[in-house]
């Protein structure tokens, strides 16, 4: 916190460059600048929102692995395992929230995986395709032709045969 009288001697371009080093607006009037620099309590403001930053977008894709460590660790640990996330003063519980944000998505994800299953189970592929012929994925033809190709005989072989 600067003091107020310190502050009236500098003019508006000086102003900004506190400002910009505290990480603060600078947009305004002097008057609302030089009350800004006065009130500053000294932590430094996140330059980006939370809600916009690339931090909770990797974090999120952290938290949808479940091999990674991130998953046992508390909201406290993830905040001290990174120094980006210490910009952030709410950020332990931005972190549960996103914990189940992503719970919430993970859930709706195998509703959906199960619904695609039962319509395939009630829905089944009929044997041809819309041009009449069998259906390539899955036919016997195909594995036999993997075999012939694995074992080049592709190259020696002339169609007909």
């Amino acid at each position: 916190m600067q003091a107020t009288d310190n502050l009236e001697s500098k003019n508006v371009k000086e102003l900004n460059d506190l400002l910009k080093l505290k990480g603060l607006p600078v947009k305004g009037k002097r008057a609302e600048l030089i009350e800004r620099l006065s009130t500053y309590s000294g932590k430094p403001k996140p330059t980006v929102a939370w809600q916009c930053h690339n931090v909770k977008k990797d974090l999120r894709r952290a938290l949808m692995d479940p091999h990674l460590c991130l998953h046992k660790m508390s909201a406290k640990g993830i905040h001290n395992s990174d120094p980006k996330y210490k910009q952030y003063p709410l950020f332990q519980e931005y972190v549960v929230e996103l914990k189940k944000q992503v719970a919430e998505e993970k859930k709706s994800v195998e509703m959906d995986d199960l619904a695609a299953k039962m319509n395939l189970l009630s829905f089944p592929r009929s044997e041809l395709n819309k041009r009449g012929y069998p259906h390539w994925q899955g036919h016997a033809v195909k594995a036999l032709l993997e075999v012939d190709v694995a074992k080049n005989l592709h190259n020696t072989m002339c169609p007909g045969r």
